[in-house]
């Protein structure tokens, strides 16, 4: 049976699957739709190989390929044109920059985000963190997740507004009875977090030796990332730990100071690691 052409390129079905196309545009890029439900799922594939210390990366479900998943479309054919769009418009952009990179975190999840500690935490210590080695450079495999991110927010700002209102309600209603005003809570999760940011120690994400980016740094790195990546190891080995801050949001045990002690470690090896492997690393 002959491909189905759409977008100037032609699609095959894979196997058996009457639903689902892929599209191979050359050597390094490719392209897969399937039908989900009412909707048409689409993903670009591109391939590198990740390398370390000149021998392939070979970690648990390791593949020669970086996918990035796209909007879902409503049909077939949208969902292919928008792959192959992607496709085209990152041949003639690349990769975005470390700068627009963190930029965009900030802008897009500022809640989780507050401030530089928080970006390099997730992008080089959390794993399954969206985030991806290609081409010497960390890459979004989900660039549009922050829309459903903004509209979740959007419904729990409306929710706290709500809270707000009632609570001004309350208040003037104590003051219309002659009631003193109710006092304030001081210990909130967010002033608890924002003085834990603040502190000389951060509980960050377990590292994982496997899966963690900051433990797979490639041997094309590019120099601002390589830079970025230093700056993540030395802060996981010297920030690491347990706050020691009173309040009823604070529950960390001896596992989690265990947990801490070990990011330690593993932030002194790959800080060594990495002054090894880039002799010129501290001057970059």
């Amino acid at each position: 049976m002959a491909g189905l052409k759409v977008g100037n390129y032609t699609w095959e079905k894979v196997d058996s699957h009457d639903k689902k196309y892929v599209c191979h545009i050359n050597n390094k890029f490719s392209a897969m739709t399937w039908e989900f439900g009412s909707i048409h799922q689409c993903k670009v594939f591109i391939k590198y190989t990740h390398k370390i210390d000149g021998k392939e990366y070979t970690a648990p479900g390791f593949e020669d390929q970086v996918g990035i998943g796209l909007t879902p479309g409503k049909t077939r054919d949208e969902a292919m044109i928008r792959a192959i769009d992607w496709i085209e418009t990152f041949k003639r952009k690349g990769i975005l920059s470390s700068n627009k990179l963190f930029k965009k975190c900030q802008k897009n999840y500022p809640e989780l985000f507050p401030n530089r500690n928080s970006i390099l935490e997730h992008l080089f210590f959390v794993i399954g963190n969206g985030y991806d080695w290609l081409d010497g450079c960390l890459i979004e495999l989900n660039p549009s997740d922050h829309l459903e991110f903004k509209a979740a927010t959007k419904e729990l700002n409306e929710f706290q507004e709500i809270i707000d209102r009632a609570k001004n309600s309350g208040r003037e209603a104590r003051r219309l009875l002659g009631l003193p005003e109710a006092e304030e809570e001081e210990d909130t999760l967010k002033s608890y977090r924002d003085k834990v940011w603040k502190g000389d120690k951060l509980p960050f994400y377990p590292v994982s030796k496997n899966y963690s980016n900051i433990c797979c740094v490639p041997d094309d790195v590019q120099t601002h990332w390589l830079k970025i990546a230093y700056e993540a190891a030395i802060l996981l080995r010297d920030k690491s730990g347990v706050p020691d801050i009173t309040s009823k949001h604070n529950e960390y045990d001896k596992d989690d100071v265990k947990r801490q002690e070990e990011n330690q470690k593993i932030g002194a090896d790959i800080v060594a690691e990495l002054e090894r492997r880039f002799p010129n690393v501290k001057k970059v």
